[in-house]
């Protein structure tokens, strides 16, 4: 039996557990070994979701983990993911079963796919892409690796999102946009064009934000 290890142990890593327990693989192809956290007291006020066994910093992957990072952030998911991908550890995909998806999905590792989200067809998502809830990803769009979708968003068909963007909750995309690499889409916002990358926008329709960083309440 395979034994998932979560990296992260905060708001969205208490989330992944839970969906990963309602997983159709529960209880058949892997059970859950624990969390990865430099924080070992921050599941002392919650029940049932198992220990910390570790910090990514010097864990070593043993015979039969798999691993999933519960990291909000793309930066931060990259970095703390690339610590085990460099020791040899290997990323499953968590894929909740209420979850729609269409045909000629192409999947990546170390994916997340929340409840009740909808993928069309001819879709292709990178490696370590999260959909959080309510989210949906229109025909023929390409999400590539350490995207970060949250909550409630829609992006429309034929849309293309380079490496690490983050799109905050409620956002929308129309079709045919493209997204650059390390962009951010605050929350709320409706993207009409493309986006360049390394450009925060923000708004409905949504236009370059002229400060550094807003608070697109990320998860951790």
């Amino acid at each position: 039996m395979k034994h998932l290890v979560i990296i992260g142990a905060g708001n969205f890593g208490r989330e992944i557990f839970s969906w990963a327990v309602q997983c159709n693989e529960y209880n058949n192809d892997w059970n859950i070994k624990g969390f990865l956290d430099d924080r070992p007291n921050i599941l002392e006020h919650f029940e049932g979701y198992g220990s910390i066994i570790g910090n990514v910093d010097n864990y070593i992957p043993e015979e039969n983990d798999l691993f999933i990072c519960a990291l909000g952030e793309p930066k931060q998911k990259e970095k703390y993911s690339s610590f085990i991908l460099n020791r040899g550890g290997i990323f499953t995909n968590i894929i909740h079963p209420s979850a729609v998806i269409g045909m000629n999905v192409k999947f990546g590792k170390g994916i997340v796919v929340c409840p009740q989200t909808a993928i069309s067809c001819d879709v292709v998502l990178g490696s370590f892409v999260t959909l959080n809830i309510q989210s949906t990803i229109g025909h023929d769009s390409i999400i590539e690796d350490w995207c970060q979708i949250n909550t409630n968003c829609g992006i429309n068909g034929y849309n293309h999102f380079y490496k690490s963007v983050y799109m905050g909750g409620n956002a929308v995309t129309l079709p045919h946009v493209e997204v650059g690499e390390n962009a951010v889409i605050g929350a709320g916002s409706v993207v009409l064009k493309k986006v360049r990358a390394n450009e925060t926008v923000f708004g409905n329709p949504a236009k370059p934000f002229k400060v550094q960083e807003i608070n697109t309440n990320r998860n951790s």
